[in-house]
């Protein structure tokens, strides 16, 4: 009987993970042991022991390398020798299928990814429990918000994405105040991208703000100044120099649209 390979919990607060990639070919001999696939939580990059021998089958439409799965979704199979797999692994679960998820086979792995999915009862829009406990944290009222998730479920990032622009007010009918286009080179965030923004994120509204001073020998500057016709402010001085180091470093000039880092096309600074 085929044994089926799924995607681990590796922690509790985990609900999905990025398959990064597989380790063995299908068609290898796998044993025990051996380090089977590679997979991205939202800590760190964990390569996956297999728990058992056969050989590897992976399905026409099993995830593929950077697909984004749910705990306890199968992802291939194991098979024993001469035995012939099945042709797909089951649909992952979805928020309007989460319900039938639980009654799935899995090997040993509970299909625990199926109470995230789940949409909320009612009117409100369906939301994950991380997204409901940032929201909380943030003060954002998520119940008019319109997810960008699947079938409109809404997900940790489009709360940060209200906390931030100051959208969560929202107005009758609970069409969410709208934001400027973001327009540049965009590259999904990695799961831990995504722990470090958020925690990033909470820490900033939940600590105490501490301000960092030095001196600097701006005598240079001065005399710079002094030779203008007519004198600028220093304040145009420290924009060019702002300017300038954006243009050096473009890491600076990014910003978080959704569930994209957006390297931007043009720099702007306000001051």
């Amino acid at each position: 009987m085929a044994i089926d390979v799924v995607m681990p919990r590796l922690g509790w607060t985990m609900e999905e993970g990025t398959l990064v990639e597989w380790l063995k070919d299908p068609g290898d001999t796998v044993e025990a042991g051996d380090l089977l696939f590679t997979v991205e939580s939202d800590k760190a990059l964990n390569e996956i022991e297999s728990m058992d021998a056969g050989t590897l089958h992976i399905p026409s439409n099993a995830p593929a390398a950077g697909d984004v799965v749910p705990v306890g979704a199968v992802i291939g199979y194991l098979l024993a020798e001469g035995e012939q797999g099945p042709q797909q692994v089951p649909a992952l679960p979805t928020p309007s299928s989460a319900g039938g998820a639980e009654s799935s086979p899995a090997s040993s792995t509970p299909t625990a990814a199926a109470s995230a999915s789940s949409p909320t009862a009612g009117k409100s829009p369906a939301i994950s429990p991380r997204a409901r406990k940032l929201a909380k944290e943030l003060g954002v009222s998520w119940e008019g918000l319109a997810g960008s998730g699947s079938s409109g479920r809404i997900t940790e990032d489009d709360i940060r994405a209200a906390a931030a622009s100051g959208s969560e007010p929202q107005v009758e009918g609970g069409q969410p105040a709208s934001t400027e286009a973001i327009t540049g080179e965009r590259t999904p965030m990695s799961p831990i991208r995504r722990a470090i923004a958020e925690r990033l994120s909470a820490s900033h509204r939940g600590g105490a703000p501490v301000t960092l001073t030095a001196e600097l020998d701006a005598t240079a500057l001065v005399e710079l100044r002094e030779q203008a016709k007519p004198r600028p402010a220093f304040n145009d001085y420290l924009i060019r120099f702002v300017a300038t180091t954006l243009g050096r470093h473009p890491t600076l000039n990014t910003s978080l649209s959704g569930d994209d880092v957006v390297q931007r096309d043009g720099i702007h600074v306000g001051f």
